[in-house]
């Protein structure tokens, strides 16, 4: 260790134990100890008006952030949605979708009158009887 960091060392002790004993001194005076309660205070009250502005700040630019964030994905979002609309490969599936749909509606109205398959089947106490011609084995004879 140097000269120079132990002095370093020595002068801020001093300065540490120093400042204690004023705090001390002025803190066991009664008058001293208002003065010094009172700036503590107003210390304080101006520390915590400075957070709260900060607070307000901070919060104020993360909800811009966010909705510059959202209108960034918005338009993000509807570019996608137009490529893929604009894609042959999509086109060619949608109408072949729309084809199926339009030869299929001619047929809705032979099944419009009819139950749905999920019904047809439902009635519990349905009993079908089934005939066939069953044939013994035959017996060995001994």
């Amino acid at each position: 260790m140097s000269q120079h960091s132990t002095l370093f060392g020595v002068v801020l002790g001093a300065a540490i134990v120093g400042a204690t004993l004023i705090v001390r001194d002025a803190l066991e005076d009664p008058e001293t100890a208002e003065a010094v309660r009172g700036k503590v205070k107003a210390g304080y009250a101006q520390v915590k008006s400075k957070v709260g502005e900060g607070y307000s700040f901070v919060k104020d630019k993360v909800q811009e952030g966010y909705a510059a964030a959202r209108e960034k994905a918005g338009e993000a979002g509807e570019s996608i949605r137009q490529r893929v609309d604009n894609d042959p490969t999509v086109q060619r599936i949608r109408k072949k979708v729309k084809d199926i749909r339009r030869a299929a509606e001619p047929a809705e109205t032979y099944f419009a009158d009819s139950e749905p398959v999920e019904e047809q089947n439902n009635d519990a106490e349905t009993v079908v009887e089934i005939e066939a011609g069953i044939r013994e084995p035959e017996k060995e004879q001994e």
